[in-house]
């Protein structure tokens, strides 16, 4: 029966966001079970992968905005997280936006 629960989380992933890989769906798993928010160089030692694969993973789960071949300015991410630096400008802490806490709710919803 947890199998079943399982895989209705994945086809409302699959029909709210699109495909999206195993290592974003842990990623944002781990940033939405932060109270606020999770500092990326946490989530590096949290996951055990490399700054690149994380920054790389966490501008997909963000807005990214890139330029397609016609010039035109296309988002291309989820748009699941955003982030901000700390105080310092160091550090920059992750953390789920509005759609982001909808789709980790309903997930939560259904895997009860």
């Amino acid at each position: 029966m947890e199998v079943m629960k399982f895989k209705k989380a994945i086809a409302h992933i699959r029909t709210s966001i699109g495909e999206m890989p195993v290592q974003q769906i842990e990623m944002f798993c781990h940033i939405a079970e932060q109270e606020n928010q999770i500092a990326q160089v946490d989530l590096i030692r949290l996951m055990g992968l490399p700054q690149g694969t994380i920054s790389r993973n966490v501008s997909r789960l963000s807005n990214k905005l890139v330029q397609n071949v016609k010039g035109e300015t296309v988002n291309i991410g989820y748009g699941l997280v955003d982030s901000e630096l700390d105080g310092t400008g160091k550090r920059e802490n992750l953390f789920l936006t509005s759609k982001g806490k909808k789709l980790y709710s309903t997930l939560q919803t259904i895997l009860k």
